[in-house]
């Protein structure tokens, strides 16, 4: 294959990421107001708490985010198969075993590291962080911070699994990791 063909290739797959990513948004903004309650139970723990928004699009802006997750969300299945299939015939038999056994293990770290932030980090922390004396308009310009913890969360469940991968495919070696930082 060309090089021309590979860009062709990788276009065709971030076409179809892209398309499904616009699929699950639009399905996930028709259930947004479910979305919103269901992440809204968190105010369960604080007692007196109230939700108001305070700009006019507030709303309309706090439902698109939400649905933009849950549409990355639901968009997931398919983007790991385009890049599977993109990154696959690149890679060594033994490579692609580990990551054959490796999808689920990092699917199941994500979701207990997003199950970990809803049921446990989330409830403590608006309980240590929303006191009484905190104006209304520093919670105003916390939205989307619940979503934020679940992916930051569910991405540390993650990372044992990471090292442990990289390891046999000489990713990483004892004693020179590998920082890769934005910036440094």
């Amino acid at each position: 294959m060309s090089f021309l063909e590979h860009l062709e290739e990788l276009r065709r797959r971030l076409i179809v990421c892209l398309v499904a990513i616009a699929g699950g948004t639009a399905v996930s903004f028709f259930f947004s107001d479910r979305l919103m309650e269901w992440l809204l139970r968190l105010a369960q723990y604080v007692p007196d708490l109230a939700f108001q928004a305070l700009e006019v699009p507030e709303k309309f802006v706090a439902s698109m985010r939400l649905a933009l997750t849950a549409g990355i969300a639901l968009a997931f299945p398919v983007l790991v198969y385009q890049a599977w299939r993109f990154l696959s015939p690149g890679l060594y038999q033994n490579e692609r075993r580990y990551v054959r056994i490796g999808l689920p293990l990092v699917t199941f770290f994500f979701l207990a590291g997003v199950a970990f932030s809803y049921f446990v980090a989330l409830p403590a922390a608006l309980r240590f962080l929303l006191v009484e004396d905190t104006p209304l308009s520093e919670l105003a310009r916390g939205d989307g911070d619940a979503e934020g913890a679940g992916d930051s969360l569910g991405e540390a469940g993650e990372e044992p699994f990471h090292d442990a991968s990289q390891s046999p495919l000489g990713l990483l070696q004892r004693g020179k990791q590998v920082l890769a930082l934005a910036g440094g």
